[in-house]
């Protein structure tokens, strides 16, 4: 018996193939559910912008990682991965490899803080869908235990260090003061409202919220001292803002190159700045093709 699995993440593939195996949550009960079926007693299966991993306890002879892997792909239904897009880990090093995780050591901007909340959600999900026993629930205990003495005894989380922060100074790169423009932002879930909460510290001229779910958008409008435009209005005015911020989890683009391209028309040349920090993305990436559009995804 060993803990074995593997972890796709931003140093083994690139982000089409990235948000192409991205789980959402009946995503991850489909796999727990088919795992279970085959004799696997417990695991974990964490999936954010940048990994999804599964780990799992018990005999590799019976259940093989690469009967693992299959078995993702049987939930995703994808094509291509090969043996250069994933690392693989047994025993010792998967507990090494979630402790790095979870201290954020492992991340794509170092020190992330945002990392062990997400790690502490996936053992949740673990234990909701009977999925962890003696042995993961030891290790959620460690691994959990780990990252808060890494926020609270170094200094590797010092500053705003996440991908929302990360999109902001970008964005001021772009522009040197936000306070005469129009910013939008798209979504209304933590990485979206970090975002905002950034954005708003720098005093735009007027900041719009949208979000599927209305009470949402309007509370995280409402604390920015926004606006909140219904979602299924808010492309009738795409040319207006200056900046479109993206942080859903849709799973599929919410603005087209089409959408775009119409905007900039009407934008008459001014510069849009676009950060897509979703994954899967919201924004058609081939917007960055068009004049006088700066985009970024994550």
């Amino acid at each position: 018996m060993k803990i074995y699995g593997f972890s796709i993440n931003h140093r083994t593939c690139d982000i089409k193939l990235r948000e192409s195996l991205a789980l959402d949550d009946e995503n991850k009960k489909l796999l727990i559910e088919y795992l279970k079926t085959h004799g696997v007693k417990e695991g974990i299966v964490l999936s954010t912008c940048n990994r999804t991993e599964i780990f799992v306890f018990g005999d590799d002879e019976d259940f093989t990682l690469e009967d693992l892997i299959k078995a993702m792909l049987r939930v995703k239904n994808i094509m291509g991965l090969n043996d250069d897009n994933y690392e693989v880990f047994y025993d010792d090093e998967v507990v090494r490899h979630l402790f790095e995780v979870a201290s954020g050591i492992d991340s794509l901007i170092v020190g992330d803080s945002q990392i062990l909340g997400q790690v502490k959600e996936a053992f949740q999900f673990s234990s909701e869908n009977n999925f962890s026993r003696a042995v993961f629930n030891k290790l959620q205990l460690a691994t959990l235990k780990l990252g808060k003495r890494v926020i609270s005894e170094t200094v590797i989380g010092e500053g705003a260090i996440t991908v929302s922060y990360a999109a902001i100074k970008l964005i001021e790169k772009y522009f040197n003061t936000l306070h005469n423009k129009k910013i939008l932002i798209i979504g209304a879930g933590e990485t979206a409202e970090l975002a905002a909460v950034h954005i708003a510290e720098k005093q735009p001229k007027r900041l719009f919220v949208t979000n599927r779910t209305e009470e949402r958008g309007k509370a995280l409008a409402q604390k920015l001292n926004g606006e909140f435009i219904d979602f299924n209005y808010f492309k009738n005015n795409l040319y207006e803002y200056d900046v479109i911020l993206s942080a859903t989890s849709a799973p599929e683009f919410i603005l087209t190159y089409d959408e775009i391209k119409f905007a900039m028309k009407k934008r008459r040349g001014k510069i849009l700045v676009i950060m897509d920090i979703a994954l899967p993305r919201d924004i058609d990436p081939k917007v960055a093709d068009l004049g006088e559009v700066f985009y970024q995804d994550i």
